[in-house]
């Protein structure tokens, strides 16, 4: 027991030193979004709520991982009650949770080498390295690889239970554990097929086993799928565009052969890759091969723990090889968390045959690098700025590194007051977007990064033209024909924009966006009965989404938009209503109320929109004493007041929101609009 007490300490120590510069970095990249922006992180919410709707409930990104979402609002709470910052510059909280899971999962995986008949030291040695290796920073560094960590950690945690047998606690508690793992990340189904073949189990309880986590894990799945609808990302979600099974076996093969490489040189680490331009050579699909005889000789040789090492590195790349079903990323360096562990335990089960001196070196000099390696990539994650900057600096050639750099700087822009360094930002941003076209000039992401920001920047026959290629060069990639039709409605082209909208609706019906560009092409081409049965076409589209997703208030508001279009105010009116109900965040509920009062103001109710603001005030003002926002809330209060006409009150929930919040993007907004409501 003391032995294993100080494993624990001892890989969670590691995990947590090897990483060190990455604990002061604040929110990077997808932390906005999945973090951030998400209300069911930030605001209070249901574990009902949580199992009955998508990851990040406002996008459409195919994915389902209440575990992770559960994870980030605890997290979230901690932060509030400890007074902790959680901003751009700095999340401790939520990057501690990352590293000691990191060194729990790293115990676990002693655990199981113990199991596998490793002596203690040998042990140690394989969750050392695992607690270190460079090839898991980005699972463990980055917020946003939460979901990576949390599946580790479970799914070794099935498996160390697993095999001790079946019996009694043992086959439910591994499959509870399994849906955890997969209720984390989607990787997780693989626990179906790892825990009964793990070595040393009776026949009995293989089928005990295969029975008890096959079950959970098919219930799991049929409950995803019905609230996803589908198996994961969609349409223009989804990468290797058009592509068939036999095609894809060699990008298979060749990202394979790079999580292999990753695993034994772990230069450079990046958060971005370019997509492959073309069907990879034999010569670097040939590791991957190399690796799947390895594997299936050690099997036929009866080499139980190895081959379930190798499995164990092979199985959990299945999902993300884009081989069965095309997922939403080619290569990313946080799915080797899973299958990390079981390349370590092979290198370590590898050792046995090694004098003891020299496995004992060998180990100390693997583990040392790999501490160095993820200590110095840990300054990268000290914020967005920093880490795209690294990504130029380790792969210049690549047109992925100007496109994140791009990305962040489009984005620093929408938070700078200053208009002319806003406008400086943006231009940086395009001439960067120019350059990774430039490098990867058949990436149709890129092209369309660029085409949005040329058309932002008024350059709309740039826009014009990589719009019109990524619509003839990727035909089943609807934003494509819906970017150009926005393109071409600037130009004035009409009959060409109204072409290119109707064309994007026929790839995706539900793309409002391009719905409402034809209205506007019909409105100018004074074509008034298309007008209205277009209107009438998007709102039904519309009343399908807000079914769908029957959680988010964004359908029921534009159901609202349509209906105030079409004239009917009392329904714009209930759709609204409809929307407030749904909303948990401040902000958002701010948005609805103006948009309410400016139509009853407009039909001359001005005492009905009065009555609307103060039952508002009355719903929001309570939200203080909870788990939410501080500054958000005091903001909203704010808005609410100037709204009603009331300044003095406003200009006092101005103030209080610039003394709760540390975020110098916040409060330069803030200040702002208190400026202006002094004025």
């Amino acid at each position: 027991m003391a032995r294993s007490v100080g494993v624990l300490l001892l890989a969670v120590a590691l995990a947590f030193g090897s990483g060190w510069p990455a604990l002061r970095g604040g929110l990077i990249r997808d932390d906005l979004p999945y973090v951030d922006a998400n209300p069911h992180v930030t605001q209070p919410v249901s574990l009902g709520l949580l199992l009955a709707v998508p990851f990040q409930p406002e996008h459409s990104i195919g994915l389902y991982r209440p575990v992770t979402t559960a994870s980030f609002r605890l997290d979230y709470i901690a932060t509030l009650a400890f007074g902790l910052p959680c901003n751009l510059q700095s999340a401790p909280w939520f990057h501690g949770t990352n590293f000691a899971l990191a060194g729990l999962a790293a115990w676990l995986l002693w655990c199981l080498a113990r199991r596998a008949g490793l002596p203690a030291w040998l042990a140690a040695s394989a969750a050392a390295l695992f607690a270190v290796h460079p090839a898991r920073t980005e699972a463990v560094h980055w917020i946003s690889g939460r979901a990576e960590c949390l599946l580790t950690a479970f799914a070794l945690a099935a498996l160390v239970v697993a095999a001790g047998g079946a019996r009694r606690w043992r086959g439910p508690t591994a499959a509870l554990l399994a849906v955890l793992a997969f209720y984390s990340k989607e990787q997780g189904a693989v626990l179906a097929v790892l825990i009964p073949l793990l070595p040393g189990l009776t026949k009995r309880d293989r089928l005990h086993h295969l029975l008890w986590t096959g079950t959970a894990l098919v219930v799991a799945f049929a409950w995803r799928w019905h609230v996803l609808g589908d198996v994961g990302p969609t349409g223009n979600q989804q990468v290797l565009e058009g592509t068939t099974l036999l095609e894809r076996v060699p990008h298979s093969l060749h990202v394979t052969s790079d999580y292999l490489r990753m695993m034994l040189w772990p230069r450079p680490l990046l958060n971005e890759y370019d997509d492959p331009a073309a069907t990879p050579a034999l010569l670097q699909q040939l590791p991957g091969l190399a690796f799947l005889a390895l594997a299936a000789w050690l099997l036929w040789r009866r080499r139980d723990w190895p081959a379930f090492a190798a499995g164990l590195f092979l199985l959990p790349l299945g999902p993300v090889v884009n081989l069965l079903y095309r997922t939403g990323e080619i290569f990313a360096e946080r799915f080797l968390a899973l299958p990390s562990a079981g390349a370590v335990l092979l290198a370590v089960l590898g050792l046995r045959a090694v004098p003891r001196p020299l496995a004992a070196t060998l180990a100390i000099l693997a583990v040392g690098a790999g501490a160095a390696l993820s200590f110095a990539r840990g300054h990268d994650y000290a914020d967005e700025d920093t880490l795209t900057r690294a990504q130029r600096r380790d792969a210049p050639q690549l047109g992925a590194s100007d496109r994140l750099r791009a990305r962040y700087l489009q984005y620093r822009a929408q938070t700078q007051t200053d208009a002319e360094a806003a406008q400086q930002t943006r231009l940086e941003a395009l001439s960067l977007l120019r350059e990774a076209a430039r490098k990867s000039p058949h990436n149709a992401t890129v092209r369309l990064d660029l085409a949005k920001a040329q058309l932002g920047a008024g350059d709309t026959e740039a826009a014009v033209s990589h719009a019109r290629w990524v619509s003839e060069s990727s035909p089943d990639n609807y934003a494509g024909p819906s970017l150009l039709g926005q393109a071409l409605l600037q130009t004035d082209d009409l009959d060409a924009a109204a072409a290119a909208f109707r064309a994007s609706l026929r790839l995706e019906p539900t793309d409002l966006q391009a719905a409402l560009g034809l209205v506007s092409v019909l409105r100018k081409q004074d074509r008034v009965d298309e007008v209205r049965a277009r209107l009438e076409t998007t709102a039904a589209m519309a009343a399908e989404m807000a079914e769908r997703r029957w959680w988010h208030p964004e359908a029921p508001r534009i159901q609202a938009l349509l209906a105030y279009q079409l004239g009917r105010d009392r329904e714009a009116l209930t759709h609204l209503g409809t929307a407030r109900a749904r909303c948990l965040g401040a902000e958002r509920m701010v948005t609805l109320t103006e948009e309410t009062v400016r139509i009853l103001r407009e039909r001359g109710a001005a005492p009905r929109a009065n009555a609307a603001i103060d039952r508002v005030l009355a719903e929001v003002e309570p939200w203080l004493e909870t788990r939410r926002p501080r500054a958000e809330v005091c903001a909203a209060l704010a808005r609410l007041q100037r709204l009603r006409g009331r300044r003095p009150e406003a200009q006092r929930w101005f103030t209080e929101a610039l003394d709760a919040t540390d975020r110098p993007e916040v409060r330069a907004r803030l200040e702002l609009e208190l400026q202006a409501l002094r004025r």
